[in-house]
């Protein structure tokens, strides 16, 4: 009995051994673009079989964007051609990040101002010739080579067919947009920030990762119209560390980056500083970051923004 036992139990370690590192038949990115593909009506036509490309293989298909989905984490995307039956081309990436808000955070990052809303996943956006969303783990993006009265249609069909054929649940909304005020708010603006590309991507200040983000330390930003006529949106940032001491310590550092700023910039910086609060004010605008125990929020203005006060 003894030497049968040690048999089935390494067969069934080796079973298993086998199977490690290897995903479900039909469950990969690619075999999820093949079963949308037969949703589609007649006259679509797949151009190719779609690539995939894992972990860092994506700096082979992304040219200089890769470290933002690396950023939020990623796993794999697979990369679709398609005709429409008008024989327009369509390219679309699934992309498969590391989880849920991976995935609603690449999303919001690459919605811009300028996209319109549209029901696809847990959320979806669009232009005339580009259509976003997220499901669950899943991220796809979807983009018409020509734009006209009809590309939008055709987004939207093909979107449609890949949202109905991921399993996944929808997801949810991040916690961290709790912290984002609602007065003077631009819809659709907000944006889930999980390290400084991110954070860069609305706000630059620094190749540094002053906020100190982190998978465990996320922020919410989000655009906003202070006062009437202003030149350019307004940017929020909150951010709820793990407790009073982490977001102290961040408030230090940053005294400390504003400081060295006002001395290079010279008389076209001035900062006022204080225990928790500070100002920082050039001829471009103003920089307000504040401290509320364990979070810290920050404001972005342009300069034509008058009268306005992040005091509660």
């Amino acid at each position: 009995m003894r030497s049968r036992f040690s048999v089935v139990t390494a067969v069934l370690l080796l079973t298993a051994l086998a199977g490690c590192g290897r995903q479900a038949p039909g469950t990969g990115s690619g075999d999820i673009l093949d079963r949308a593909a037969h949703k589609l009506p007649g006259g679509w036509r797949t151009v190719a079989p779609p690539k995939v490309y894992q972990d860092r293989a994506l700096y082979d298909y992304i040219d200089g964007g890769a470290d933002l989905y690396m950023e939020f984490g990623f796993s794999e995307v697979a990369a679709g051609q398609y005709q429409t039956p008008r024989g327009k081309t369509i390219y679309l990436n699934l992309f498969k990040m590391a989880g849920p808000k991976a995935a609603f955070g690449i999303f919001s990052v690459t919605r811009r101002l300028e996209f319109r809303p549209v029901k696809l996943g847990l959320i979806g956006a669009r232009t005339d010739y580009e259509e976003i969303f997220c499901k669950g783990e899943y991220f796809v993006e979807a983009q018409a080579m020509e734009a006209d009265s009809t590309s939008g249609s055709e987004l939207e069909q093909l979107c449609r067919a890949v949202d109905t054929t991921l399993v996944a649940a929808p997801g949810e909304f991040p916690k961290e947009f709790g912290l984002l005020p609602r007065k003077g708010a631009i819809p659709h603006s907000e944006v889930l920030v999980r390290g400084p590309l991110a954070f860069n991507s609305r706000k630059f200040l620094s190749d540094e990762n002053l906020f100190a983000l982190n998978d465990s330390v996320q922020g919410a930003m989000a655009s906003f119209a202070l006062t009437p006529g202003q030149s350019e949106p307004a940017i929020f940032l909150a951010v709820n560390y793990p407790d009073s001491g982490a977001a102290k310590t961040v408030f230090g550092k940053l005294g400390e980056f504003y400081q060295q700023k006002a001395v290079a910039e010279g008389d076209s910086g001035t900062l006022k500083p204080g225990p928790t609060r500070l100002a920082y004010t050039t001829g471009r605008g103003m920089d307000i970051i504040m401290l509320h125990n364990r979070i810290i929020t920050a404001v972005f203005a342009p300069v034509d923004v008058h009268g306005f006060h992040t005091e509660k």
